[in-house]
């Protein structure tokens, strides 16, 4: 769904942009960066940074894993 954000400032300038797709779906992807990113914010309270840690390494490494097993595993702690 297309959206426009606009800006007034308090000097009365304007500045507005257009998005035609949104962040993070499927025209417009997250970058792996951004993904991890929030991956962090809304795991933080869930797991500790050493497993979110471990549980990325494992994601980013699926399309060479012959089993989806040790990624369920730390998911599972």
């Amino acid at each position: 769904m297309p959206s426009t954000h606009e800006i007034l400032t308090k000097a009365g300038r304007r500045f507005s942009t257009r998005l035609d797709f949104r962040k993070g779906g499927p025209e417009n992807p997250l970058s792996w960066d951004e993904l991890i990113d929030k991956f962090h914010r809304l795991t933080a309270g869930v797991f500790p940074k050493d497993q979110r840690q471990g549980l990325i390494a494992h994601v980013r490494s699926l399309e060479d894993a012959h089993a989806v097993s040790e990624v369920l595993r730390l998911a599972a702690k």
